[in-house]
């Protein structure tokens, strides 16, 4: 079974209709994922950029944003994981990844070998020059 893990503007894009045509490509994966044909990780650092958009972009109240979370715990195919190695982190943030979150992501994904699945093409071209694994979605 092939295992994804999800970078927090594909997991925005799932949950919003801010573009209906990424909406799409992912909710493909997760679609797969409740069938049981992938697993899709969603690391402590994705969640917490998810929530902080939610609450400061998108005006959703923390209680929703709550639901919306045990949502995603409940989904079959779903993987959470937590925690991290600091200063294997400080090897990729903020110089080779300039996004602390991302950075967090990098380091997950080449430590288990996972690609991340994204539409940020700056991220991708990071993640690329540091051969990690990644799946790109535009």
């Amino acid at each position: 079974m092939n295992s994804y893990i999800l970078d927090t503007n594909a997991l925005i894009s799932f949950i919003t209709d801010r573009d209906i045509h990424q909406q799409s490509k992912i909710a493909a994966y997760f679609e797969e994922a409740a069938m049981m044909n992938c697993e899709l990780i969603i690391i402590d650092a994705v969640i917490n950029e998810f929530v902080y958009v939610l609450e400061q972009v998108y005006r959703i109240r923390p209680i929703k944003i709550a639901d919306m979370i045990k949502s995603l715990i409940k989904t079959p195919g779903i993987k959470l994981i937590g925690s991290f190695n600091l200063e294997s982190l400080l090897d990729f943030w903020p110089v080779k990844i300039d996004d602390y979150g991302d950075a967090s992501l990098a380091l997950y994904a080449k430590t288990s070998n996972i690609p991340i699945i994204t539409f940020d093409k700056k991220l991708t071209k990071q993640l690329m020059k540091e051969k990690i694994p990644v799946k790109k979605l535009y």
